[in-house]
């Protein structure tokens, strides 16, 4: 599952019920809080949401990921891509989990609102993860399907929605119902996993 939260500004009741009812293994969180007590925030979240805290938050750009009980944590990271003047702090938070004994990476990371940034962010991520890994990426990616992002992950990752052949997955916008990509994003690698780089 992946959420951006915006900042937990809205109805955290409902924010928390929609992730309970869920019942996800994994959560990737996009703009967690970044001021003062980021890392408690994100342990609340996750309480109150059912899961624990994994990785991620002040130092990842506000990307955390949450789990179940049943995922075992095995290493964690904290990947910040270069920081522009006058924007925003992009980077990613990975983990190395395994859940029923079957390991993969899980990278939660939100991309630039600008294009030509937003191209070379995930140019960066995609050469960071290593290639023959088992691997779930979710996301706000500020793109909508077709764009420079999902041609740069789909040379190495399949559509999560594809893969489960859901067609086009549907994310959430406050205006209209959008195709995946405008919002949230998942991309999936199996194969064998290393530690972490």
């Amino acid at each position: 599952m992946s959420y951006n939260v915006r900042g937990m500004r809205d109805d955290y009741a409902a924010l928390t019920a929609v992730i309970r009812e869920a019942r996800p293994h994994v959560v990737f969180v996009q703009e967690s809080t970044l001021l003062f007590r980021w890392r408690a925030r994100a342990a609340d979240l996750a309480r109150r949401s059912g899961l624990v805290y994994v990785c991620g938050g002040g130092h990842t750009g506000g990307n955390v990921i949450l789990s179940s009980l049943a995922a075992k944590v095995h290493e964690t990271r904290e990947f910040l891509l270069p920081l522009q003047k006058g924007k925003h702090q992009r980077g990613a938070a990975i983990a190395r989990l395994s859940v029923r004994e079957r390991q993969f990476l899980a990278v939660g990371t939100h991309l630039s609102l600008w294009d030509e940034e937003r191209e070379t962010q995930a140019r960066l991520l995609s050469e960071h993860i290593p290639a023959e890994v088992p691997m779930l990426l979710g996301g706000d990616l500020n793109e909508v399907p077709g764009g420079p992002v999902s041609r740069i992950f789909g040379a190495r990752w399949r559509d999560v929605a594809t893969v489960a052949e859901q067609g086009e997955a549907k994310t959430y916008s406050t205006s209209t119902t959008r195709t995946s990509g405008s919002t949230t994003y998942g991309w999936i690698r199996w194969s064998r996993c290393p530690t972490i780089r």
